[in-house]
């Protein structure tokens, strides 16, 4: 019985909250002035956005996107910008952030494995690659990676650290 009564009261609490939580817009209906102006606002942003859009390749429609934060659209312009020009490693370094953003390890070590190829000389690039392995627990990898970024650059103590992360993480995976 006790247990019954605590239930219906935080199931009461609950349904409190969520009522003090609802929008104002469903409290009051919107006027037809405020809902055209809200209309026009939203098409007036897409006029400017389409206007900033002309003239740009998918590069740098894709760059847009990503500084704003917008990854679903700027990864669909990166893959048709990597279709056009398969040899530029920068889309390949921006697809493999978009993924470990979207904690989609897999195709990030792959757009960094793909970076690779092109420009192996920066330490950062060795540590997106191996940012990817070790999240796929691929720790020899990632071991691998991390120590040809602190070749690259030895003062960097981040790299450092992750590369003794990741060799820390991998005695912890072979005593299981």
């Amino acid at each position: 019985m006790t247990i019954e009564i605590i239930i219906i009261v935080a199931v009461i609490a609950v349904f409190i909250i969520l009522a003090r939580r609802l929008p104002d817009i469903i409290k009051k209906p919107v006027s037809g002035s405020t809902l055209n102006n809200t209309l026009r606002a939203s098409h007036d942003f897409w006029k400017e956005e389409k206007d900033n859009l002309k003239g740009k390749n998918n590069f740098e429609i894709g760059d847009m996107y990503f500084e704003k934060g917008d990854y679903k659209n700027a990864e669909k312009h990166y893959i048709k910008a990597a279709s056009e020009n398969p040899d530029n490693a920068k889309i390949y370094n921006r697809l493999g952030i978009i993924y470990l953003e979207q904690k989609n390890y897999r195709d990030a070590k792959d757009a960094f494995s793909e970076l690779l190829k092109f420009d192996d000389k920066k330490a950062s690039r060795h540590i997106n690659y191996g940012l990817a392995c070790l999240n796929l627990r691929n720790y020899d990898e990632a071991i691998v990676s991390f120590e040809k970024a602190v070749k690259l650059d030895p003062k960097n103590q981040k790299y450092q650290d992750l590369l003794n992360d990741a060799k820390s993480k991998k005695r912890l995976f072979e005593k299981k």
